[in-house]
């Protein structure tokens, strides 16, 4: 700002802000008062402080004294912006992943703005798979930084959501997250595939438990039932010849008759209805009338909600 006197010595000084505009913003001179000399000029330099975002409207007073108009008013017109801040990419897309396994991906957030940018991330919906790891930092100016979103599917479906960057006093950024889940949501720390008892004396009961969780958000039907000595016997040869089937299988069936297979195994429920995100504790019981090794073979079958 320039100040000019073209005839006479005269004196200025920026006269003190009003109290009701330093609300909105402050400004300071480098000169706060002087003397111009005639046929002169002196420079100001103004520098404004905003204390809100928007339009900003104040007034700048200069005093010259022994002038005709002794106060010159200047209006400081500005606009008061938050930080500058963009994410990449813009969309996620995990594909198709197992259920219950984390998959992460990196969205990257700059600050492009010359002071502080403060943001919080979170997603839309509150029971979502997806998860920001960190969900608040402070980015310097033009510095940025990776987050890192996790997903967990826990249904075998399709996932959408939106991951949110809130940036204190600038603009909103957001991230479209879409997956697929695909597999089972029944969870057993244990392995099931084979349960050994171990050595164990004949006519007394022995009780192993195993936890069995349903980690999604539909009611499963789970249902134990014992394989038939048929299914059971792997190793079962195939029959050679078509007219033989006939008769082998009606050969199978004494003997079947003649030797029933012993059962000395039970499972306690055999059949319950597991709500979403809960577990139930298995009972698996054995007890056995003669010596040696008895294997038998259970089958758990599963259904998801109405299915």
């Amino acid at each position: 700002m320039c100040i000019r006197d073209r005839y006479q010595r005269r004196v200025h000084g920026v006269l003190p802000e009003n109290e009701d505009f330093k609300r909105v913003a402050t400004y300071a001179t480098d000169i706060d008062d002087g003397i111009i000399l005639p046929n002169s000029s002196v420079l100001l330099t103004v520098t404004l402080t905003a204390k809100r975002l928007g339009q900003i409207h104040i007034p700048l007073v200069i005093n010259v004294i022994g002038g005709a108009n002794s106060h010159h008013t200047i209006n400081i017109v500005a606009e008061s912006i938050g930080p500058v801040v963009e994410v990449s990419p813009k969309e996620i897309d995990f594909g198709k992943i197992a259920v219950l396994k984390d998959v992460s991906y990196k969205v990257k957030i700059v600050n492009k703005s010359l002071i502080e940018a403060d943001f919080h991330a979170f997603t839309k919906k509150k029971d979502s798979i997806f998860r920001p790891i960190q969900k608040h930092g402070i980015l310097k100016s033009n510095e940025s930084m990776e987050v890192e979103v996790v997903c967990c599917p826990d249904d075998a479906a399709k996932f959408n959501d939106i991951l949110h960057f809130v940036i204190k006093e600038g603009v909103d950024c957001d991230v479209q997250l879409k997956a697929q889940g695909q597999g089972f949501t029944l969870f057993c720390k244990d392995d099931l595939t084979n349960i050994n008892f171990g050595t164990q004396y004949t006519y007394r009961n022995v009780t192993k438990e195993i936890l069995i969780e349903n980690k999604g958000k539909k009611p499963q039907k789970l249902q134990w039932q014992r394989k038939k000595p048929a299914e059971n016997d792997k190793g079962r040869k195939k029959e050679e010849e078509k007219g033989n089937k006939k008769e082998d299988k009606s050969k199978t069936d004494i003997q079947t008759e003649e030797m029933p297979p012993d059962q000395c195994f039970t499972i306690v429920p055999d059949t319950v209805v597991l709500p979403p995100r809960t577990g139930i504790m298995f009972q698996f019981r054995a007890n056995s009338t003669k010596k040696g090794k008895i294997p038998e073979q259970f089958q758990l079958t599963t259904v998801i909600g109405n299915e």
